[in-house]
């Protein structure tokens, strides 16, 4: 496909100057993504898998956001609760297995595996509450459980059993994500009760703090290791020990939400005015995604979500005054392509509108 350029000229303001940026590229297709209610149409995607299942929310016919299920055949389906008004989707994997939080008839909120057109109740590590937020390509769902002394731990489902990981000394734990080479993302308490990014392995839990001063999360880890998240309320990603900083669109905040196993990162970052928008961080770059889609398309892209190695991204956005579930198709462009985007993404601004639950 040929690589389209953005014809426009943009006139833009930065640090009270004026700065023009002549054919913006167009580095991706986007895809409305439906929605289960025509007269609620509201939702956001939340996981991709390298077969091109994408899961998320929106809102159902009788009200409430139920999870869904999307593939460009079948449309949006909706996958039901656990009996409650509410239920999630965050990840799926290649076999589309689901993992999620719903709603319980009775008010309590449970993981979820959804799998052959069942949902099914991981449990909880012996309390009242549990939430899922990763599934591998081995069928492992991650995610956290109280236990019956009400306190929220890391916990891997494997299929048959929930078993519970353990902390950095303190009381509460999170995991995040889980990559196909079972390696696990998240968040633990220490013993003096900061919260630290880790990372579970076969061989045990490691703290990724580093030398930072204040607390730190983790969001997501790939196949190679590497892993996104937050440390002293700064973006990063790490390597091997190495702390990339991604950078902000000009605010106070970037907040990354997953990577791909080229280590391409997506989420969402602060304009100087304090709003925020759909980023992509590739090649040193972080690249504003509202301005890398056709200018005429009516969106403004709020929030990425997941991304694949095929560099398909997921997420929700505005269009038409609603907040609707996406998917970006990437289109082959030149490199100059990144740069020329990276250079504009602080300069325009755009209002985030607060994601529905």
């Amino acid at each position: 496909m040929m690589h389209q350029m953005v014809k426009a000229t943009i006139l833009v303001v930065f640090f009270g100057e004026a700065l023009t940026a002549s054919a913006a590229p167009t580095l991706y297709n986007v895809v409305d993504l439906g929605a289960l209610s025509a007269r609620r149409p509201n939702g956001g995607a939340e996981g991709i898998c390298s077969a091109g299942i994408v899961v998320g929310m929106s809102e159902s016919e009788v009200g409430g956001f139920h999870a869904f299920s999307w593939t460009p055949s079948s449309g949006m389906i909706d996958l039901g609760t656990l009996g409650g008004s509410y239920s999630d989707a965050r990840a799926v994997n290649a076999a589309g297995v689901i993992a999620g939080s719903s709603e319980l008839a009775s008010g309590n909120v449970h993981a979820y595996r959804y799998t052959n057109g069942t949902m099914t109740d991981l449990g909880t590590l012996g309390g009242e509450r549990s939430e899922a937020w990763s599934v591998n390509d081995a069928g492992q769902v991650v995610g956290y459980a109280e236990r019956a002394d009400g306190l929220p731990r890391a916990f891997v489902h494997d299929g048959q059993s929930m078993t519970e990981l353990p902390t950095l000394g303190g009381d509460r734990g999170y995991a995040m994500s889980i990559s196909d080479s079972g390696s696990i993302a998240g968040n633990a308490e220490t013993s003096d009760g900061f919260t630290h990014a880790a990372l579970w392995t076969a061989g045990g839990i490691v703290d990724l703090h580093g030398d930072f001063q204040d607390q730190s999360w983790a969001y997501d880890v790939n196949d190679f290791g590497q892993v996104v998240g937050e440390w002293d309320d700064t973006a990063y990603r790490y390597d091997n020990g190495t702390y990339v900083p991604l950078g902000t669109f000009g605010g106070n905040s970037t907040q990354p939400m997953a990577l791909n196993n080229f280590g391409d990162v997506v989420g969402g970052s602060e304009y100087s005015n304090g709003d925020y928008g759909a980023f992509v961080y590739r090649d040193g770059q972080l690249i504003d995604l509202s301005r890398a889609i056709p200018t005429d398309s009516g969106w403004v892209l709020d929030w990425a979500n997941d991304i694949d190695d095929a560099g398909r991204i997921v997420g929700w956005g505005t269009i038409n005054r609603e907040s609707r579930a996406f998917m970006l198709i990437p289109i082959p462009e030149p490199a100059s392509a990144v740069l020329v985007l990276a250079g504009i993404a602080g300069l325009h601004r755009r209002r985030r509108l607060p994601m529905p639950r």
